[in-house]
């Protein structure tokens, strides 16, 4: 019984690490996404996608010495250094993205025909 207990701690333990680096990766990714929504005409974040990132989060991704602060910034940085920042912030997190899919739709604005999606996990 006492080894079950241990291994019972330790899986959970493991799945509580895990979730916390899937959301600090979420909140890094959220963070480059929406510096790119801001420097690419073409890509636009919808309005609620923060609040469905902060609701998976519990807490404010861009909370002043937040628990994503960091990562947060780290999203950020990335995006400023990213030379081909509207290209690869599309291909990872537009509407069919292969990291975080659905962070970013076409602008709907300079593009009315594109891809519009609506953030969801």
């Amino acid at each position: 019984m006492k080894k079950l207990l241990v291994f019972m701690l330790a899986i959970s333990s493991f799945a509580v690490a895990d979730t916390d680096q899937d959301n600090q990766k979420l909140a890094e990714n959220f963070c480059y996404a929406l510096q790119a929504s801001g420097n690419c005409n073409e890509l636009n974040m919808r309005l609620d996608t923060e609040r469905k990132v902060n609701a998976l989060l519990d807490e404010p991704v861009r909370k002043p010495n937040g628990k994503y602060s960091d990562s947060c910034w780290k999203g950020l940085k990335k995006a400023n250094n990213d030379k081909n920042l509207c290209t690869n912030a599309w291909e990872k997190f537009g509407c069919y993205g292969t990291e975080t899919a659905r962070l970013l739709q076409t602008n709907p604005f300079t593009n009315k025909t594109g891809a519009k999606c609506s953030f969801s996990r």
